[in-house]
């Protein structure tokens, strides 16, 4: 199995006894739930999952509209015409906007961690960088 850092999707583990998965079907919908959830963190889409990757996500599972119309008839995915929605995906998961921001944030603050320790640890009061805006901001200049 591939490992991509950073990709991971958050599950229940008691997935397998939630009386809507099992309403839908049992294990087949659960398997084609799980895959839409996997193809919605791994392509950022924000809960939705159009219709054209229907094949991608179910390949190799016999009878694969029905499992997804079981997941449709009990509420867990929603027909939005060109994709499926997942119910609830945005209370349980941060949208791609707000993994984008975090994202940010966190090289951010490893640039500014950096700058810490190397260029805080070269230069400082008694030894300011001319020109340098961390120096100048730092009052050093």
């Amino acid at each position: 199995m591939r490992r991509v850092d950073g990709v991971f999707q958050k599950m229940d583990p008691w997935i397998s006894e939630d009386p809507d998965i099992i309403a839908a079907g049992g294990a087949m919908p659960e398997l084609v739930y799980l895959r839409g959830l996997a193809y919605i963190r791994r392509n950022l889409t924000d809960g939705r999952i159009p219709k054209k990757v229907l094949g991608e996500i179910t390949d190799g599972i016999p009878g694969a509209r029905k499992h997804v119309d079981g997941l449709v008839r009990v509420g867990l995915w929603a027909d939005e015409g060109a994709c499926w929605t997942v119910r609830n995906w945005e209370k349980w998961n941060m949208t791609t906007d707000e993994i984008g921001t975090r994202s940010k944030s966190r090289a951010d603050a490893g640039k500014s961690g950096a700058n810490s320790r190397w260029h805080d640890a070269k230069h400082g009061p008694g030894n300011p960088a001319g020109g340098c805006s961390r120096c100048a901001a730092a009052g050093w200049l």
